[in-house]
């Protein structure tokens, strides 16, 4: 398994150190009358508060003014303006099906936008230490993806300090050499695979490895992103415990002391520089 070196190397050395709703009242009193509020066409149906309306305009009716469910102004469900269910301007677009636009992209994780789940106090920790994750991103890429049978290739790289471009002074490293990630549009899964790494103060391994996101429409984000996985802390157990909050339990390898990695919320943004560079 070939070895890479990003944002773990960070922490390998911070462990290192550190052992109103309306009144029925006012409302119709049938569905068949001419009396205000009914379903008819008489009286007052044509304003606010009936259900066939199609004059008028006031807020409440199914018609064609704001805030209604079939028209196609601010506050709607369906229309493809600010605030709705479209794929323009903050809104959730990621089940938008991307097609193949993603192939060759880099994406660099934006830390900013995680949320670390487990262990407890992650960066608060690394701060202590005067790290932040934000100088020390990750880069991946999808290197290929056959649709027809939901799988996906990807690799992944360590960014030099607090940019987005590849560090070509370190290996890539390959996330489905073993096995090919699953791929339904637009949600991809990477792993689970244990990952080797080297780093200047020596090994740390992490086991059963996911990665995991959906692309945007446009392909410029990975969205909703997790990673998740067991971390090693074998040599550093002095970490394990009430001080730090961390629980931790045997390794899936049977031997030596994990504890669990989760970090959800995340979001990639494309670095515009094309594939990564795929370095032994």
């Amino acid at each position: 398994m070939k070895p890479a070196a990003f944002l773990l190397v960070v922490l390998l050395t911070a462990l290192s150190v550190a052992c109103g709703a309306p009144d029925p009242g006012q409302r119709g009193d049938d569905d068949d009358s001419a009396s205000a509020g009914d379903d008819d066409t008489a009286g007052d149906d044509d304003t606010a508060d009936d259900d066939d309306a199609t004059t008028g305009g006031k807020p409440g009716d199914d018609d064609t003014s704001h805030g209604d469910d079939d028209d196609t102004g601010n506050g709607d469900d369906d229309d493809t303006n600010h605030g709705d269910d479209d794929t323009v301007h903050g809104d959730d677009d990621s089940a938008v099906d991307p097609g193949h636009a993603f192939v060759d992209v880099t994406y660099c994780l934006d830390w900013g936008s995680v949320t670390f789940q487990s262990p407890p106090g992650l960066v608060g920790i690394l701060a202590g230490f005067g790290v932040s994750l934000t100088d020390y991103p990750l880069l991946m890429s999808p290197t290929a993806v056959s649709i027809a049978v939901n799988e996906i290739l990807m690799v992944m790289a360590a960014a030099t300090v607090a940019t987005c471009h590849q560090d070509t002074s370190l290996s890539t490293y390959d996330l489905t050499s073993n096995q090919a990630g699953t791929y339904i549009a637009p949600h991809f899964s990477v792993g689970p695979s244990d990952i080797a790494l080297n780093t200047p103060l020596g090994g740390l391994a992490i086991y059963d490895t996911v990665f995991q996101g959906d692309f945007t429409g446009n392909a410029s984000q990975v969205v909703h992103g997790t990673i998740s996985g067991r971390m090693d802390l074998t040599s550093y157990s002095g970490l394990c415990g009430a001080l730090t909050g961390w629980t931790c339990s045997a390794c899936p390898s049977g031997t030596g002391l994990c504890t669990d990695l989760l970090a959800e919320g995340a979001i990639w943004n494309d670095n515009g520089l094309g594939p990564l560079m795929l370095i032994p």
